[in-house]
């Protein structure tokens, strides 16, 4: 199953799996419209951290011989407790892989950052023009403009396909759109039989 990197109209990029684009089209209206979305095979590598929204104290270890106990670790479970069900991206621990992963996506999601980014000497983030960076990610931030503009055109039509959409709070056709003819006055979806 291939695995979509996806820019969302706002400054967000996923990875997401499904067999097509017409199944990634319903994945990704799972959590909004992806009718701002932009996608596209993702071949990379892949280096995902998830880790407990938890405070763990093992204390000064005295005795460095001796293995933990479980009387020697605190647990605070701060986040964990308002929502347990939840894993927080974590920091890749300067992994090269992951930062492979995170290039390749940028080049993809965010391009003008990326070339930003490439002008630094020597990979310094210190060296890096700050007004450039941020010219750069403005204009990274053209999917939000053309999907503003998606809804407006949307909100200017009256049509029965668009008041289905407005419905359903998309901007994008998907394949039941696209494999019948909503103007058709059958009630049951199916061919005339003559």
């Amino acid at each position: 199953m291939p695995i979509y990197v996806v820019r969302w109209p706002e400054p967000l990029v996923s990875l997401v799996s499904a067999r097509n684009e017409e199944e990634l089209k319903y994945r990704l209206d799972e959590a909004a419209d992806p009718g701002g979305c932009t996608w596209q095979i993702y071949k990379g590598p892949i280096w995902v951290d998830f880790e407990l929204p938890v405070e763990v104290d093992i204390g000064d270890r005295e005795d460095k011989r001796r293995p933990l106990s479980p009387e020697d670790v605190k647990v605070d479970i701060g986040e964990l407790a308002r929502e347990p069900w939840q894993l927080e991206p974590s920091d890749s621990l300067g992994a090269d892989t992951a930062h492979e992963m995170y290039e390749r996506i940028r080049r993809f999601a965010f391009p003008a950052l990326q070339r930003a980014l490439e002008t630094a000497p020597d990979g310094d983030p210190e060296s890096l023009d700050l007004e450039a960076v941020k010219a750069a990610v403005a204009e990274d931030m053209q999917p939000l403009l053309e999907y503003t503009w998606r809804q407006a055109q949307l909100e200017a039509r009256d049509d029965p396909e668009a008041e289905i959409m407005r419905q359903l709070g998309v901007t994008v056709k998907f394949g039941a759109f696209e494999d019948q003819d909503l103007n058709d006055d059958d009630q049951g979806g199916k061919p005339d039989s003559e």
